[in-house]
C-alpha cells in the first residue's frame, strides 16, 4: 500500500482555526500546523495526528490571535471623532481662504435674513385686520355709479341708508354702524391740549370690532355723550390715572365723558392711527342737518357685520339697489344707476382700489414680489 503523500487534518478543526484567528496569523499558523501534521501522519498515524491537530489548534487560539469582527455600525465614539475630524478640516479650510470664506458666509446669511423678513412682511400684510374676532364678518358698504360712461366706486354713503339697511335688511346683519371719517381733533382736559386723531361712531362698534378694554366695558358708546380712548391717548391726557368718569372738550365745542379705554390697535389694523371713539349722536346734535339728507347726499361711512350663516356675495345681491329704490322720482339719481354692496374686512387693506368698478388692488402685493 502507497503511503499518503498529502494527508488532510480535519476539516472543522481547520475551519474553526480559519474562522478565529485574524488576516494576519492564520496563513501562517495554519502552514506551520499543516507541516507538523504530516509529519505525525507518516510517524505515528492518521489517529494520532487528528488528535494532536486538534490539541494544537486548541493551543492556538489565543486572544492575540483573535480576527476582530467588523461593526456594521460606527460606534457613537466614531462618529463624534468623524464630525470633529471634518470640523477641524473645515476651520482651516476657512481660516486658509478667509476672503472667500467671508463672501460665502456673508451672502448666505444676507439671503436667510432677507428671506425672513419678507416671510414676515407678507404674514403681515396677509393677517391685516385679524386682530378683530370677526374679522370674517364685518365689511363696508360700497357704492358703484356710472358717469360720463365710467364707473366709480366709493364708500361715502347717504344718511337714509342706514336706517333701510336696519328696517328693510334688517335679518341679514348683525351689526349696522354709521360712521365720521378719521380726522385729528383737540381735546383737552384742564389745562391739557393735545391733537389726536378719532371718529364719531354708532353704538356697537366697540362690540363688532372686538375693542379689547382696560376701562369700563364695550357699551361705552351708549351714552350719546361719551367717548373710549385708547391706550396711549388716555396716558397722554390723564397719566397713570383711570380716566372713566372725566369729562373733556372736543375741538372747544362738545363735552365727552370718558367711559372707556381700550387697547391700542397694532399696526396692522386699520384702526391703529385712530385714538379714540365719541358717540355718534354727540357729533349729530352739533351737525343736524346731517339728518334731512336723504338718499342722494354721501358724506358717511357704513359698516356692517353679518351672521356666520350667510356671505357677503348673497347679501350684496340682496340690498344692491337699496338706494335706487329710495330715488326713483329722481331722474339725474336714476341714471347714475346706484348699486350697493358690501366690502369684506379681509380685503380692506390688499384690495381697496377699484378701477371701471373692477377691484384692482390685490395685484399690488404679487406684481412687487414676482415681477
Amino acid at each position: 500500500m502507497e503511503p499518503n503523500l498529502n494527508p488532510q487534518p480535519p476539516k472543522w478543526a481547520d475551519g474553526f482555526l480559519s474562522w478565529f484567528c485574524s488576516e494576519e496569523v492564520v496563513e501562517t499558523l495554519q502552514g506551520d500546523l499543516h507541516e507538523l501534521y504530516q509529519k505525525r501522519f507518516n510517524q505515528s498515524g492518521k489517529i494520532k495526528a487528528d488528535f494532536y491537530f486538534i490539541g494544537d489548534v486548541i493551543s492556538a487560539c489565543r486572544p492575540f490571535a483573535f480576527r476582530r469582527r467588523r461593526k456594521t455600525k460606527p460606534s457613537l465614539f466614531n462618529q463624534f471623532t468623524m464630525i470633529r475630524h471634518y470640523l477641524k478640516i473645515s476651520g482651516r479650510n476657512l481660516l486658509r481662504n478667509k476672503g472667500y470664506a467671508f463672501i460665502n458666509i456673508g451672502g448666505l446669511a444676507a439671503g436667510i435674513a432677507v428671506t425672513l423678513l419678507i416671510s414676515l412682511w407678507i404674514y403681515d400684510e396677509l393677517t391685516f385686520n385679524h386682530i378683530h374676532t370677526n374679522h370674517q364678518y364685518i365689511g363696508k358698504v360700497m357704492r358703484d355709479g356710472t358717469l360720463n360712461g365710467e364707473t366709480y366706486t366709493t364708500s361715502y354713503q347717504p344718511y337714509a341708508l342706514a336706517d333701510e339697511l336696519r328696517t328693510v335688511y334688517g335679518n341679514n346683519f348683525e351689526h349696522v354702524v354709521m360712521s365720521w371719517s378719521v380726522s385729528d381733533r383737540i381735546l383737552s382736559y384742564d389745562d391739557k391740549k393735545f391733537l389726536q386723531k378719532g371718529t364719531f361712531i354708532e353704538n356697537g362698534a366697540p362690540e363688532m370690532f372686538s375693542f379689547h378694554m382696560i376701562y369700563g366695558t364695550s357699551d361705552g358708546l351708549k351714552d350719546p355723550h361719551s367717548i373710549m380712548l385708547s391706550a396711549s391717548a388716555a396716558k397722554t391726557l390723564f397719566g397713570d390715572e383711570n380716566p372713566v368718569g372725566r369729562t373733556l372738550n372736543i375741538d372747544n365745542r362738545m363735552q365727552a365723558l370718558v367711559t372707556g379705554v381700550y387697547e391700542d390697535f397694532p399696526h396692522n389694523s386699520d384702526w391703529s392711527e385712530t385714538h379714540f371713539f365719541a358717540a355718534w349722536e354727540l357729533w349729530v346734535s352739533v351737525n343736524q342737518w346731517m339728518t334731512t339728507q336723504g338718499f342722494t347726499n354721501n358724506f358717511l361711512t357704513i359698516y356692517v357685520q353679518i351672521p356666520p350663516s350667510t356671505d357677503f356675495e348673497s347679501v350684496s345681491s340682496k340690498i344692491s339697489d337699496a338706494i335706487l329704490n329710495n330715488v326713483r322720482d329722481k331722474e339725474d339719481y336714476v341714471a347714475v344707476h346706484p348699486q350697493i354692496f358690501l366690502h369684506p374686512m379681509n380685503k380692506w387693506h390688499l384690495y381697496s382700489d377699484w378701477k371701471n368698478g373692477v377691484n384692482t388692488g390685490g395685484r399690488i402685493l404679487f406684481v412687487w414680489l414676482f415681477e
